[in-house]
């Protein structure tokens, strides 16, 4: 009698261990999930910061590297046609389309305008 009760004794404490052991090993899984959760999130965001930093900086270059200096001083020269020339005779006498003045929409509207 007293070995059959020590028996089940030995039996449920061994259950509950297993069933501690498992939970240690469920709470402690769930744990390095979220820790490896937290540092997927936190490398995306910063993947994702680092994207859009080199993307506000390719933006900036290619808009802004179409006007050069020595464009911007060459509208300043309009008197001076003989110097503009001389620099425009190698691409076969056409002129920089940086160096010519814009024409705008009103303008157009005006010379159409006065044709009629």
């Amino acid at each position: 009698m007293v070995v059959m009760t020590m028996m089940v004794v030995l039996i449920v404490v061994v259950v509950m261990v297993v069933v501690l052991v498992v939970m240690v090993v469920v709470v402690v899984m769930m744990m390095l999930v979220v820790m490896v959760m937290r540092v997927i999130v936190v490398v995306v965001m910063v993947v994702m910061v680092v994207v859009v930093m080199v993307l506000m900086v390719v933006s900036v270059s290619c808009t802004g590297s179409d006007v050069d200096d020595d464009d911007v001083d060459d509208d300043d020269d309009d008197d001076d046609d003989d110097d503009d020339d001389d620099d425009d005779d190698d691409d076969n006498g056409d002129d920089d389309l940086l160096s010519q003045p814009q024409v705008t929409a009103i303008q157009v509207h005006r010379s159409i305008v006065t044709r009629e």
